[in-house]
């Protein structure tokens, strides 16, 4: 199978991704591309950003955070 299949399978099973996983998973390294071309083919695919702790710390010791995007196959019923 190649990665776009591999992919659009993992979010049609119901399961979510985000770009590590994809790499980890898949090696796939450019998922947005993957995305953008199925959602060009019609597939309904939101991005949900959120906002995750980074193994680095600020200087008065709290974790500092980043955000990323994981995405979400919507089923959509009618097709």
């Amino acid at each position: 199978m190649t990665q776009t299949k591999d992919i659009l399978k993992h979010l049609q099973n119901g399961e979510t991704i985000t770009q590590r996983q994809a790499i980890l998973l898949y090696g796939a390294y450019r998922l947005s591309g993957i995305i953008y071309n199925l959602r060009k083919r019609g597939y309904d695919i939101v991005s949900i950003n959120k906002e995750v702790p980074t193994r680095y710390k600020k200087s008065n010791g709290q974790i500092k955070m980043t955000n990323i995007v994981e995405y979400k196959y919507i089923k959509n019923e009618t097709k």
